[in-house]
Parts: structure tokens; C-alpha cells; sequence
């Protein structure tokens, strides 16, 4: 009987500690989840930045002339 009422009492604690186990896995959750947005939020302003770089690269660029010899060139006539 002492080996069942020590049971008894390891069990009354252990769903003592339950509600704020449950806290403290949603609290992890929740940080989790705050980092995974941080670092998505990172990924898409490096990205941000590669692409307005690319655009203002390109946008030095000027095409050459092409005149109609070299169109019929290009497309192979």
C-alpha cells in the first residue's frame, strides 16, 4: 500500500506541473516560430537588395543599334 499511495503522489505532481509545462511548450513555440520569421525576413531583404542592385546595374546598360542587317542576322534569315 505505501508503494501505491508513493504512486499516487508522484502522479498528483506530475499533473500538478502539466499546466505549466503546457506554458512553457507554447512560450518554445512561439519563439520558434519569432525566429523563423526573423530569418525569412532576412532572406527576403538580402533579396530585396539583390534584386534592386541587378535593376540599377542593367539599367546602365544601352543596347546596340541594330539595323536591319543585323536583325535578319539574329533571326537567322
Amino acid at each position: 500500500m505505501g508503494e501505491v499511495d508513493n504512486l499516487k503522489s508522484a502522479v498528483t505532481q506530475v499533473r500538478n506541473k502539466l499546466p505549466t509545462l503546457g506554458i512553457i511548450r507554447e512560450n518554445a513555440r512561439i519563439q520558434i516560430v519569432t525566429l523563423q520569421l526573423v530569418a525569412l525576413l532576412s532572406l527576403l531583404k538580402q533579396n530585396d537588395r539583390s534584386i534592386r542592385g541587378a535593376v540599377e546595374a542593367l539599367e546602365g546598360f544601352q543596347l546596340a543599334p541594330l539595323t536591319s542587317s543585323r536583325v535578319r542576322r539574329l533571326l537567322g534569315m
